[in-house]
């Protein structure tokens, strides 16, 4: 889940307030569907079973999309960076090196400007 600022970005802070007027749920993997775990499927299987049940999800629920575009458009807003799971990755419950953090390599220079 995220809360949008009022320039339409992610503010962390807004999530853990009260106001979550534009909050939205981002879904990015999908453990079981129809009766059937999921979570020994490869990330890109879940993400289609996914995919397919959100075709008539309402506004506020939103598949995330592909990371590289995703993160482009995260240096773009001059945000920290993404967090992603590892292609090929299982469902592991806990910390796993199946997430990655990709940090914009400008954003401490933007921030250590200002």
């Amino acid at each position: 889940a995220i809360v949008l600022d009022a320039n339409g970005h992610p503010d962390f802070h807004a999530l853990r307030g009260r106001e979550r007027r534009n909050a939205l749920l981002l879904a990015f993997d999908c453990l079981a569907a129809d009766g059937v775990d999921l979570r020994r499927a490869p990330i890109e299987e879940r993400r289609g079973v996914l995919r397919n049940a959100l075709r008539t999800a309402p506004d506020g629920l939103r598949l995330m999309g592909d990371g590289a575009a995703i993160f482009a458009h995260a240096c773009a807003l001059r945000l920290e960076g993404i967090v992603s799971k590892r292609a090929g990755s299982h469902y592991t419950c806990g910390p796993s090196l199946a997430w990655l953090k990709t940090l914009n390599p400008a954003y401490s220079r933007t921030r250590s400007a200002n």
